[in-house]
């Protein structure tokens, strides 16, 4: 046991810093600075921006939005910091040029964060009226 001990306190001590090439997989140190996007809905903390995701500072909330999710693939858009920054202060954000999955045609609508509480939040969609 004395051994093991030896030999983590050895390891930790020799590796303190974060590779270069790992740093942008913490949030203090991702792009932006961690820059604060707005507040989390579930718990008031702050989204911040990670190389995958905006997502809660708080890791136990789990509240995140994920840069390649499949609700954003499909409609063939990117999810930009800018449409990120609406929803969690207005909850919807008025797009244009959304591609339908089934027709491949253009559409806009407003999409409105749909938060259950749990698990990765939803949204859901209205169509403008023409």
């Amino acid at each position: 046991m004395a051994a093991i001990n030896d030999y983590v306190k050895i390891a930790v001590a020799e590796n303190k810093a974060v590779p270069e090439d790992k740093k942008s997989l913490f949030v203090s140190s991702a792009p932006n600075g961690g820059e604060r996007l707005g507040k989390c809905p579930r718990c008031g903390n702050n989204v911040t921006e990670t190389p995958k995701a905006f997502s809660c500072v708080n890791r136990e909330c789990k509240f995140c939005f994920w840069k390649d999710s499949k609700f954003w693939t499909v409609k063939k858009k990117k999810l930009p910091k800018a449409v990120v920054i609406a929803l969690l202060n207005d909850g919807r954000v008025f797009m244009q040029g959304l591609v339908s999955e089934k027709t491949g045609k253009t559409y806009n609508a407003a999409i409105i964060l749909d938060d259950k509480g749990e698990g990765y939040p939803g949204f859901t969609m209205e169509f403008e009226k023409k």
